[in-house]
């Protein structure tokens, strides 16, 4: 090497030297940095190794709430309902959870009822609307999302994504047949914020699929007075829930 510097640039003895200590010293370097270091780990041993993240607040496992609640439902031909209750909850752990809740309805009649009781008062008298009294469910909550979400760059809140299923009962009021006790099955999502590690705020959208009759019709008859007649059929009934969360014990535990 001191040969081939001396005979490309001329230089000195002494300039060559330290040229090519230098070349040696950077050539070795990898060499030393991976005895340190000692073989490569692939990212899969990495994270069997120990947990992605460390410290975190166990917002869910172990921890019981519960939650007033209001809210509406969205796509009733006859009969809005605003509904009022609560539901409780519990974590088995950080992403599963067992509830149940219980509503009361309180019903009104829809732009359509009303246009058709305007036009066709006596049949309306006659026959009738059904409407939504209460509502009592159980239910299997699954968390597969959560994370944080920053608002204009100051505040930060901790949130969950959830998936509802469950069963339950709808218990409907109206005229003749109308009042009816019906079996429910639940599919919903929900999405959570955590305004303080107690407090959280919940919004729902859930339907209630179940059989049931919306309304009475009076046969098309000669005879006077005839009964009018309920059918009831399965349909999806659409509610939107928001209610606040009180949860315990207050303060959450911390992974290792």
């Amino acid at each position: 090497m001191l040969q081939a510097c001396r005979r490309a640039l001329g230089a000195p003895r002494a300039f060559c030297v330290v040229v090519a200590m230098a070349a040696t010293l950077m050539s070795a370097a990898p060499a030393f940095a991976a005895s340190i270091q000692g073989p490569k780990r692939s990212a899969l041993k990495l994270l069997e190794d120990g947990d992605a993240v460390r410290k975190r607040l166990l917002l869910r496992e172990g921890r019981f709430s519960i939650a007033p609640v209001i809210g509406f439902t969205l796509n009733d031909a006859f009969q809005r309902t605003a509904l009022l209750g609560a539901g409780l909850r519990y974590n088995l752990s950080d992403t599963v959870a067992l509830g149940g809740s219980f509503l009361h309805g309180i019903s009104f009649d829809s732009a359509l009822a009303e246009e058709i009781t305007l036009k066709r008062k006596e049949k309306v008298a006659q026959a009738g609307f059904s409407s939504v009294a209460q509502v009592i469910s159980a239910e299997l909550v699954y968390t597969p999302l959560f994370g944080k979400l920053a608002l204009f760059g100051r505040l930060a809140f901790n949130y969950d994504i959830q998936a509802i299923v469950g069963g339950g009962v709808t218990v409907l009021d109206g005229e003749r047949d109308l009042s009816s006790t019906a079996p429910m099955l639940i599919v919903g999502a929900g999405l959570r914020v955590f305004i303080e590690n107690n407090i959280g705020v919940n919004l729902q959208i859930r339907d209630h699929v179940y059989s049931a009759a919306l309304n009475a019709v009076v046969p098309i008859t000669e005879e006077v007075g005839s009964d009018a007649v309920a059918e009831a059929e399965f349909s999806n009934n659409f509610a939107m829930m928001v209610g606040v969360e009180f949860i315990f014990p207050q303060e959450p535990e911390t992974s290792d």
